[in-house]
């Protein structure tokens, strides 16, 4: 029994802290206009905070994931990366948006420079489309033509 009761003030502590943390969470995330923020940094020593220089380097990955069947492991569908383009500004950070699919291992299919440029199949599109390998396409008039590589 007395076990118990030095148990109860961390239970209360516990509480607390979670009916706080759920408010803010709640609050700060919903509303007109929600945000969801990811920081990246890198320390060198304790108190120092250094900036981003790598090109390539990520500055977050949000995966989406569930379970295939019961008993087994989450595993990830597909999953967004921000990579750091370089180079910085004071007021900027150049930074591509991938898009990855895969069942067993992820890959790079679709990127979004930060210049606006779109690449399939590539990471570092030179054009406002910018495709590697063979793409179909369909006319307005529903005439379909097939693009391929030349050999």
């Amino acid at each position: 029994m007395k076990n118990l009761l030095r148990l109860i003030p961390i239970f209360g502590l516990v509480l607390i802290l979670a009916f706080c943390a759920g408010s803010a969470f709640g609050q700060g995330n919903s509303g007109s206009n929600p945000e969801f923020v990811l920081f990246k940094y890198y320390n060198s020593f304790p108190g120092s905070i250094l900036p981003i220089t790598n090109v390539y380097d990520s500055l977050g990955t949000i995966y989406f994931k569930a379970k295939p069947i019961n008993g087994s492991p989450f595993r990830t569908g597909v999953s967004i990366q921000s990579l750091f383009e370089g180079p910085t500004t004071v007021d900027s950070l150049n930074a591509t948006l991938v898009f990855r699919t895969g069942a067993v291992k992820q890959r790079n299919r679709m990127a979004i420079t930060s210049q606006g440029l779109v690449g399939i199949g590539t990471l570092t599109p030179q054009f406002n489309l910018h495709t590697v390998g063979n793409t179909h396409t369909t006319e307005n008039s529903g005439v379909a033509s097939t693009l391929t590589k030349p050999t």
